[in-house]
């Protein structure tokens, strides 16, 4: 089957489009007020970044095989927290956190499905879901103070899209180019995406910068601290979700898109010659979790 064809990517959008039922569960799991969350990172910097995608949750149906799936592909490992009740299950590459898996039930008005769904740095959550608010979103749940974490607020974009912010206690992780199997960028396909690029920015204290790719497509970028944070393109599929694909590093974009395949995923884009030399790919993980893959050389950072 060619991923690459129309109706083979409507299908995986289709499935990704879950709106905001993963960020109900999230409004669910703040839990007791003495719960302890595990912190983003093993080593606090004392420094944040706003306008930086520092975390990413997988909401999934089947957490045994999403693990299994993450496993077989980028050798993550998995760690029990004590966070909803030991049921908050930490990803590790390489023993630096890169996110979390959470179960998720598709109940009535929610699509089935898993999907990524990944927090902002913010210097105040709660201006942030106020400004949400005020441009067009909506505050799925109010911002909330983890012990252990910090400070988090799940928000909705315009488009119905969730998302987090976050305010990490301690500092955000170092400032730096992703190491392998960890994530290093992020994709907005939107509806309108001058009309999201001017709801996200302003949260992060983020620029909005226009750029064009290899093959002459204009995208807008939000950029802060002097790096690109995210980009924002517009859907192929007007009548679909809007969806986010956080992007991992990798050493072989060819090589990574097999093992997709192997473990049970489908890759949506596959690595081309005319796509960034072959570098890029657009996956869905076994549970329908779109996900991209990069391979970026250190040089180029």
């Amino acid at each position: 089957m060619n991923h690459d064809e129309p109706g083979a990517r409507r299908r995986w959008l289709a499935a990704a489009g879950a709106g905001l039922g993963a960020a109900t569960l999230a409004a669910r799991a703040a839990g007791p007020a003495d719960e302890i969350w595990p912190p983003i990172t093993a080593f606090p910097s004392g420094r944040w970044s706003p306008g930086r995608w520092v975390w990413a949750d997988l909401f999934t149906e089947d957490v045994a095989a999403s693990e299994r799936f993450y496993a077989a592909v980028f050798g993550w490992r998995f760690e029990p927290t004590a966070a909803l009740g030991g049921r908050y299950r930490l990803a590790l590459a390489d023993d630096e956190a890169v996110g979390a898996i959470v179960p998720r039930e598709a109940g009535p008005g929610t699509a089935p499905g898993s999907r990524w769904m990944p927090l902002m740095s913010v210097e105040d959550p709660a201006r942030a879901a106020r400004d949400a608010g005020r441009n067009g979103g909506r505050v799925v749940v109010a911002p909330t103070l983890l012990p252990g974490r910090g400070e988090v607020a799940i928000l909705g974009d315009p488009e119905g899209l969730p998302f987090g912010v976050i305010r990490a206690l301690g500092g955000d992780p170092d400032d730096y180019l992703a190491e392998l199997n960890e994530w290093v960028w992020l994709e907005l396909w939107a509806l309108d995406p001058e009309r999201a690029a001017r709801f996200y920015a302003p949260l992060g204290g983020s620029e909005i910068e226009r750029e064009t790719d290899d093959a002459g497509t204009p995208y807008l970028q939000l950029s802060s601290g002097g790096f690109g944070r995210a980009s924002i393109r517009k859907t192929l599929f007007p009548d679909l979700p809007p969806v986010w694909i956080p992007f991992l590093r990798v050493a072989d974009a060819g090589a990574t898109a097999a093992r997709v395949r192997a473990a049970g995923g489908r890759l949506v884009v596959e690595p081309r010659a005319d796509r960034l030399d072959g570098r890029v790919a657009i996956c869905v993980d076994s549970g329908g979790a779109p996900f991209g893959v990069l391979a970026v050389q250190a040089e180029a950072a």
